[in-house]
């Protein structure tokens, strides 16, 4: 199914809640009552109160998309810290997934991290490496991960990364 690989932010609508419907029920209901009273005589104050409760109106959808708004995860398996050279013939070590080989996680001694006092050298033991065989939540869009405990369900939000080791060259 191509949607169940769309990794794109999206605003998941099927999860409004009771009050969310609830709370734009009674918005809805009071901004009807306003565009009636304006259409019924338009005057500078039904005018105002129209277009004031229109602007609630839509600050509400607007809170209720925000809370709706979802980030896939793709779901990677953790392999091991693998050591080698970059392309510029740089000492390296990266961890890749095992399925699909996604970066995970990479050190250069050459990385930095910027403080007050000036660019700081990151030690390759500070780095936070995933446990070889882990299941690794990871934002396409946004860079976000996080660990997956064993044996649980997946979310509706985060899906497996595509098997690609059939394709290993």
């Amino acid at each position: 199914m191509a949607e169940d690989r769309n990794f794109e932010p999206y605003i998941d609508w099927e999860d409004i809640s009771d009050e969310m419907t609830s709370d734009f029920r009674e918005k809805f209901l009071e901004y009807k009552k306003a565009q009636e009273m304006f259409t019924a005589h338009s005057s500078n104050e039904n005018a105002a109160r129209f277009l004031r409760i229109q602007f609630e109106l839509s600050r509400l959808s607007a809170a209720i998309a925000q809370t709706l708004y979802t980030v896939p995860m793709m779901v990677h398996v953790a392999g091991p810290k693998v050591s080698g050279k970059d392309d510029d013939g740089e000492e390296q070590i990266v961890q890749r997934c095992k399925r699909c080989g996604s970066i995970l996680q990479s050190w250069q001694p050459s990385m930095h991290f910027p403080t007050s006092e000036g660019p700081l050298q990151i030690p390759e033991d500070s780095m936070m490496w995933w446990e070889e065989d882990a299941g690794v939540a990871k934002s396409v869009s946004q860079g976000t991960m996080y660990p997956i405990e064993g044996g649980r369900e997946l979310e509706k939000h985060e899906k497996i990364c595509p098997d690609l080791t059939s394709l290993a060259v």
